[in-house]
């Protein structure tokens, strides 16, 4: 039995589209603002999470490194290096630093610290079976050791007195690693092959007995620190928030230069010595606070968000002050900030009696 089917043709009308578009609208605009919402949050927790792995980035580059300070040297009296470079002689120390000083000599940030370091890269066996077979006076340019062997040309070496505290050593380079003279080997540093060699056959050695203007004795140790083994290094913060590894692998070597971590606002050290007092910085007028009785670092950084948070409103301000330095108070503008800090044992400098 068919049955007739009728259907209402009529459409929707304006009042039921527009009562639609209504309820659509506010149902978007509620999603939009709960993902807007959610974004901001997700970029916020972002920016901190970044803040914190640049901050551990940084502090665990200081750690890693920082500990190599005096590594092969440690039996190196005042562990500082008379040094002859291009012409004019200096002094150059195992551990030399800044604090709250900016250096024209680099791009440092107003108000942080500075540390810049020695240390020697070689094998493990880094006490030296060479050392002087006689007493090297301070005009000649020949260096009488017990055995050349393992001295190449450019090689650098190091002639120091273990058993005098009070004298530095020398920085010299190979010339000629090898004369088998009569007496016994020498290595040689004459001045026209490199700018690291006083001119004449004259050294810059420090004064000592038995020789009336300076000189080493016999049994003096011979460090050969090859041609690329003497490494230098220098962390700072520069003047946009960058923590900056500087880097020398030998003194004829060009300085390099990294970012190890971004967003680094201060880095601020406090050293302590040997009689356990912290101090801002190694002093030159005091022999009990100077660098061969270093023992301790403690490295204090505030790591800050790239971007700031309106929604952040925190006034409180950041400042390293007492045990963690004498750093600039950070505060305002929304910006996130985290405060890290750690004492690093100088392994090698302990070693030192």
């Amino acid at each position: 039995m068919n049955k007739d089917m009728h259907f209402d043709s009529r459409g929707y009308s304006l009042i039921e589209i527009l009562v639609v578009i209504v309820i659509l609208g506010v149902i978007s605009a509620g999603l939009y603002s709960t993902f807007d919402s959610g974004q901001k949050e997700y970029g916020v927790r972002q920016a901190t999470i970044s803040m914190q792995q640049q901050a551990r980035l940084a502090m665990m580059n200081l750690e890693k490194n920082l500990k190599k300070i005096g590594y092969g040297f440690t039996n190196m009296g005042t562990l500082k290096f008379n040094v002859y470079d291009s012409g004019a002689a200096t002094t150059w120390t195992m551990v030399s630093c800044t604090d709250n000083v900016v250096d024209p000599s680099f791009n440092n940030a107003d108000k942080t610290d500075s540390i810049s370091f020695r240390y020697y890269e070689g094998p493990l066996d880094v006490e030296s079976d060479v050392t002087l077979r006689a007493d090297h006076p301070d005009t000649s340019s020949n260096t009488p050791v017990t055995s050349s062997d393992g001295f190449s040309m450019g090689d650098f070496y190091l002639i120091f007195d273990p058993n005098d505290p009070t004298k530095p050593g020398s920085l010299l380079q190979v010339t000629n690693p090898d004369t088998h003279a009569a007496a016994g080997d020498s290595v040689i540093h004459n001045s026209g092959l490199s700018p690291y060699n006083p001119p004449g056959g004259a050294n810059h050695f420090p004064k000592s007995p038995p020789f009336a203007s300076a000189g080493y004795p016999v049994g003096s140790i011979v460090l050969n620190l090859g041609s690329n083994n003497f490494a230098w290094c220098r962390y700072y913060v520069d003047t946009n928030k960058n923590l900056v590894e500087q880097r020398q692998s030998a003194p004829s070597e060009t300085i390099t230069s990294r970012i190890v971590a971004v967003g680094i606002e201060d880095l601020q050290l406090k050293y302590q010595f040997k009689d356990g007092t912290w101090r801002d910085a190694p002093s030159d007028v005091d022999a009990t606070y100077d660098i061969e009785n270093l023992r301790t670092v403690r490295v204090s950084i505030i790591a800050r968000t790239e971007k700031p948070d309106n929604k952040f409103t925190a006034s409180t301000s950041f400042q390293m002050t007492g045990n963690n330095g004498n750093g600039l108070a950070y505060s305002g503008g929304g910006y996130r900030r985290l405060v890290l800090s750690s004492i690093i044992s100088l392994r090698n400098m302990s070693l030192r009696k």
